[in-house]
């Protein structure tokens, strides 16, 4: 990083040695949300700047986030199996009332940071009618919305 003023990175940490050596190096970016590979303390001490990219993915996680939850609350493997067999078909009341059915509907989701991600998660889980609570891991305004 000798003689350069920018530098864009991902998933390559940049420790004190390295930031050190970086003799005309005056911003960091990040390609990613995180910039936990960065050793903050020592770009601040040399001035650089680092800055990352954010919400370039909040809504693409978000929805993961619920496909995830939807397929272990539901587990389509086991209903996929159940059908393929004949099963259901060969049931008298052609139904299946061998497991638990939850609904997300009236029930309480937890959220720890509200981030951009967070929020989004936030949305759709409002969308199911779910009652969100967060928790905040910095402890600033707790009383905050949760929509960013």
């Amino acid at each position: 990083m000798k003689g350069v003023d920018i530098v864009i990175t991902n998933k390559v940490e940049l420790n004190i040695t390295i930031i050190e050596q970086a003799d005309k190096l005056k911003l960091i970016c990040v390609a990613a949300t995180g910039t936990n590979n960065i050793d903050q303390a020592a770009a601040k001490e040399r001035g650089i700047p680092v800055k990352n990219v954010s919400d370039y993915a909040s809504k693409s996680v978000a929805q993961i986030t619920f496909s995830l939850l939807l397929y272990l609350l539901h587990k389509p493997p086991y209903y996929n199996r159940y059908v393929k067999q004949g099963r259901y078909s060969e049931n008298d009341i052609f139904t299946h009332i061998g497991r638990t059915f939850w609904e997300l509907n009236g029930k309480r989701f937890g959220i720890i940071s509200l981030g951009n991600i967070g929020s989004e998660v936030a949305k759709i889980a409002e969308a199911f009618g779910t009652e969100v609570v967060y928790y905040l891991a910095s402890g600033r305004n707790i009383q905050q919305p949760y929509f960013i």
